[in-house]
């Protein structure tokens, strides 16, 4: 078994090269298993890798590849015809082909003899036929099962209460209610709580959005399992009394949080998420996407529709993972800084407490992240005050 990057277009001269360091013809050497696997954190960025499997065709050219191929010649002529080494993951299996022993052949041929005896009239034995037919069944069962489970994978990854995958869908009245609500009790500036009034709120369907978002929490889980992350609970006091909220992960610091723009913003943020290259590298904690506990926070970016006297804010689902507490400012970084517990790695974002950050010159608590899929924007929320 080897592993190496291999482009599949230079499959025959892998073979060939694997041919000529095993001093046999091209024709002895058979390559099984060709197998992609696109692996790691940044999915496109990839390398591609194959696992191979090298058989031989006939008894003669396997004894010739156990005792010739080495490790040493197979990278030698790969590296001839300026292919990648491979690692070899374990030994070379060579399967010649099975020749049954004599007294099996004399045994079978008797049988055969009797079946024509028996009156087969030399035609095909039956079970000939019903080996083949019985192999294609269970083919076929076994590639609608994997299709059936597949089908029910795709389902399965997103939430049950969805009804347009690819849209959005606006949620009843008691959802509406609660909402309101989770921004009344969150606000704590005058003026603010008392007039906020909730229109209408969409729910974000994106499956695409979805499946990434989820992606980035599954691997924040892994790279923060065994580190003593330091919780946000105790500062994010207010979250909506939603079903999807069981939901969160608050072990890697997953919540809610509100984030104002307007609504021709918040549209291209739902369909494409938060891009921090467009973010502005003046802000107080670095150029990354900004949300806060508090809507009035985030009522001070919100921007009224055309024509209307009503406003947006995005409810957000937002995965801080291991945060940075900050005392100070940010400027101009694009990155949460070093994270001493883990060496070459940052902090997985920025949380700049009221009163203490910015020199104690902070009024509301901020959250800040700066990689796009740790945002899954979930809420339209359209509102007046």
């Amino acid at each position: 078994m080897t592993k190496a990057s291999f482009n599949t277009e230079r499959q025959d001269l892998f073979k060939k090269s694997i041919a000529a360091a095993a001093e046999v013809s091209a024709g002895d050497v058979k390559i099984d298993d060709i197998t992609t696997i696109i692996g790691g954190r940044r999915l496109l960025a990839e390398s591609i890798r194959v696992d191979t499997s090298i058989t031989a065709t006939s008894e003669a050219a396997a004894k010739t590849m156990a005792q010739v191929l080495t490790a040493d010649k197979m990278n030698a002529e790969l590296s001839k015809n300026n292919l990648p080494k491979a690692t070899v993951l374990e030994a070379p299996v060579f399967e010649a082909p099975k020749v049954a022993p004599p007294e099996a052949q004399e045994q079978a041929k008797v049988q055969i003899d009797k079946n024509e005896d028996a009156g087969s009239g030399g035609g095909v034995p039956l079970v000939g036929i019903l080996v083949p037919i019985f192999v294609v069944v269970i083919l076929a069962m076994a590639y609608f099962v994997c299709k059936r489970r597949r089908e029910k994978s795709a389902v399965d990854q997103v939430p049950p209460s969805w009804k347009n995958k690819s849209g959005f869908h606006f949620v009843p009245t008691n959802f509406v209610l609660q909402i309101q609500k989770f921004m009344v009790e969150s606000s704590c500036c005058a003026g603010t709580t008392e007039r906020t009034r909730v229109v209408s709120v969409e729910r974000v369907e994106n499956e695409i959005l979805w499946q990434m978002y989820k992606t980035s929490r599954d691997i924040l889980k892994k790279t923060c399992a065994g580190q003593r992350i330091q919780s946000l609970t105790r500062t994010t006091k207010w979250q909506p009394a939603i079903p999807s909220q069981a939901e969160l992960s608050t072990d890697i610091n997953e919540f809610y949080l509100f984030h104002g723009t307007s609504s021709n913003i918040a549209r291209t943020i739902c369909e494409h998420g938060f891009d921090a290259r467009l973010a502005n590298d003046i802000g107080l904690y670095g150029a990354g996407s900004y949300f806060a506990i508090n809507s009035c926070k985030s009522h001070q970016y919100s921007l009224r529709e055309s024509d209307s006297d009503t406003l947006v804010m995005l409810v957000c689902r937002v995965v801080m993972g291991s945060p940075y507490f900050t005392s100070t400012t940010h400027n101009g970084q694009r990155r949460p800084p070093e994270n001493p517990a883990t060496p070459g790695r940052p902090f997985d974002s920025i949380f700049a407490e009221h009163h203490i950050a910015h020199d104690g010159q902070q009024h509301h608590n901020e959250y800040v992240v700066f990689e796009k899929f740790q945002v899954y924007p979930e809420y339209i929320v359209r509102y007046t005050v």
